[in-house]
């Protein structure tokens, strides 16, 4: 199941930890809050990745809106997983462990989570309950999948809600993102200060196939030169799902104004869409956007996703322009008030030195690409002993 990283000492990966963790600064300046998780089903920034077509209105202008809003925070997410097993971004923002460091092809929840010892891993769940919050795992998909219940179960969520759990519509395919909001907020209603809430939900409507008769009504058009009339069906699709999402985040937004409790809605896409026509022509994945000259600009932005932080109450925002998923649940938990592990102080003190990285390439600090093994001296030693702390906290943990 993993390759032990090569000069590994236990040792070694303790010791990086411990001294991360004391390098972490503005921990707790958003007090304590419900958080909210909303992984929301193929969200990526369609509008401003296609050239080749336009729209007959922004996709996304409550996004649009919070990126100008100094108290709000839109950025890119890089992720792990292409066109599906959304699980991957799931144990990424919920384990800080970056899959670039695990096994090609690895799915986690289906191949570490197989034993009693997957419970001493480190996870937000674990650390939020420790802190006296009521914890949710919520999926209009069953709990079968990817063995989710298995897994939510050994990372200690307080009550885990699935498709039988589940009594909203359907839009298109799959269950509605106006109702799942809707579901989300009714787990809020009941909170005060003092009765805490962390609750990750992971969105359905957006998800494959794509077609142009997904949904009965649309509310954007899409025109151009160059995509088939097939293409431009399913681009259509694909876009009402992003307008959708956009929209029921910003009733969400909306909603939360009006608890008493303080509350974060952490927002963030889990990967690209597949889409593919009849002639196996992939009209967003061909776009000028990801093929560019640059392998690696194009290896990242294939894998790029938007998020977003807004809350019921002024934050303190950074600008993080982009970060990689296994840092956005660590981000969030080190600006709350909580007693956190060192485990993930250090995984917010890593995303400070070495914010973007994948299995091949890693973005700099001056905005260029470059292969993992020419990263300047302190990413390169911040890459190797994150390799350590993985294998230290996931294989040798009963050492």
């Amino acid at each position: 199941r993993s390759a032990e990283p090569e000069d590994y000492s236990a040792e070694k990966a303790d010791r990086a930890v411990e001294e991360g963790a004391a390098r972490v600064e503005n921990t707790g300046v958003w007090g304590r809050a419900n958080v909210v998780f909303l992984l929301s089903e193929t969200f990526t920034d369609l509008q401003n990745n296609l050239p080749e077509a336009t729209f007959s209105s922004s996709l996304t202008p409550n996004i649009d809106a919070y990126a100008q809003d100094g108290d709000k925070m839109v950025f890119d997410l890089l992720v792990p997983t292409y066109g599906g097993a959304t699980v991957n971004t799931e144990f990424e923002v919920m384990t800080g462990s970056p899959m670039a460091f695990w096994r090609s092809a690895y799915i986690p929840y289906d191949s570490y989570y197989n034993d009693i010892n997957g419970q001493y891993a480190p996870n937000l769940m674990r650390e939020f309950n420790h802190n006296g919050y009521e914890t949710m795992y919520m999926s209009p998909w069953a709990s079968t999948l990817y063995r989710s219940g298995y897994v939510y179960d050994l990372f200690g969520a307080t009550e885990t809600k699935y498709d039988v759990d589940l009594s909203g519509s359907v839009k298109g395919i799959y269950y509605s993102d106006a109702d799942l909001t809707e579901d989300i907020f009714n787990e809020l209603k009941d909170t005060s200060e003092g009765h805490y809430k962390m609750i990750l939900a992971a969105s359905a409507e957006n998800h494959y196939p794509y077609s142009g008769d997904k949904f009965d009504q649309y509310d954007v058009d899409v025109a151009s030169d160059t995509l088939s009339q097939e293409d431009l069906g399913m681009i259509r699709a694909y876009a009402q799902g992003i307008y959708d999402a956009d929209k029921t985040l910003g009733e969400l937004y909306e909603k939360i104004q009006t608890l008493d409790a303080p509350t974060i809605l952490v927002f963030f896409g889990d990967h690209m869409p597949y889409i593919s026509d009849s002639k196996g022509n992939q009209p967003y994945q061909n776009s000028a956007w990801f093929n560019t000259a640059d392998e690696g600009l194009n290896s990242l932005r294939t894998y790029t996703t938007k998020a977003a932080i807004v809350a019921n109450f002024p934050l303190k925002s950074e600008d993080l322009k982009q970060i990689n998923a296994n840092y956005l649940g660590a981000y969030v938990a080190n600006r709350l008030d909580l007693e956190l592990s060192d485990y993930f102080r250090y995984v917010d003190y890593a995303r400070t030195v070495l914010p973007v990285f994948n299995r091949g390439y890693a973005r700099l600090e001056d905005g260029s690409v470059c292969w993992y093994t020419l990263l300047p001296e302190d990413m390169n030693k911040v890459y190797q002993d994150y390799q350590n702390i993985r294998y230290r906290y996931f294989f040798d943990f009963l050492s």
